[in-house]
């Protein structure tokens, strides 16, 4: 009873913080991100046209890359900022580098689809914290879609 009890009472804890917002959801990227100029880590090297947030840090272990030209396969990041913010950056960023959205949902889990020539780019953002989103990009090619 007394195990019952303690577990029903972590879970109603962990749904209380769950709900939780943050107060600056938004984020100013206008300057923060890294540009083509200033792409410093060595792991960046491959992503001129992929916008990836300043302070971002790449999940070595989870990413997988196939080539620079055209780049295709996953790239995995958690960024010190919330999800809201994120959203925003991808949307106004992308296109910069010559990818057309196709798809946005803004969610818990946030997705958003860019076409460029033959290749899909899903963006899927989770919050792991109120200031912390993990952010996952899956860089494809499409056999049935044509580019711009």
């Amino acid at each position: 009873m007394k195990k019952t009890f303690v577990f029903a009472l972590g879970l109603i804890l962990f749904g209380v913080c769950g709900a939780c917002s943050s107060s600056h959801d938004r984020a100013d990227f206008s300057d923060t991100y890294l540009s083509n100029q200033n792409l410093n880590a060595p792991n960046y090297a491959q992503l001129r046209e992929i916008p990836v947030p300043e302070k971002a840090v790449m999940d070595s272990k989870k990413t997988l890359l196939f080539g620079s030209d055209p780049l295709i396969g996953r790239l995995v990041f958690s960024a010190p900022y919330a999800q809201t913010g994120l959203f925003d950056f991808y949307l106004q960023e992308m296109p910069k580098t010559g990818w057309r959205e196709m798809t946005a949902v803004r969610s818990d889990n946030s997705f958003l689809t860019f076409l460029k020539d033959n290749r899909i780019a899903t963006i899927r953002l989770t919050s792991e914290t109120e200031t912390t989103t993990a952010i996952l990009i899956d860089i494809s090619m499409s056999r049935t879609i044509k580019g711009n």
